[in-house]
């Protein structure tokens, strides 16, 4: 049980250190950067792993009809949200700074 919780935080700790290109998932696409919700146009938004189209639009649409989202978890409250969909794209989010999020080849 040991050995699991070791290795558990030795993953942690490399996806912390060189952050989201190496936490990707086989086969997926990976990514190195972060995204500001509250400032990233409809083309960066659609750069996030699965994001459609709509919930792009949906996430600009609740911007200019309620300001800035105050939390990540507030996506809840943008029409298609789910709260599996969040915590999948939570590692690429920020709610201030640049939008540096990029794929990596």
């Amino acid at each position: 049980m040991k050995r699991v919780i070791v290795a558990f935080l030795s993953i942690a700790l490399l996806c912390l250190v060189f952050g989201n290109t190496i936490c990707a998932g086989e086969g997926q696409q990976q990514f190195a950067g972060f995204l500001n919700i509250n400032t990233a146009s409809y083309e960066q938004l659609i750069m996030l792993p699965d994001m459609s189209e709509t919930l792009a639009r949906n996430i600009i649409t609740y911007r200019n009809m309620n300001g800035p989202l105050a939390t990540i978890d507030e996506l809840i409250m943008v029409n298609g949200f789910e709260y599996t969909y969040i915590d999948r794209i939570r590692p690429f989010l920020q709610l201030e700074g640049d939008n540096t999020l990029r794929p990596v080849e």
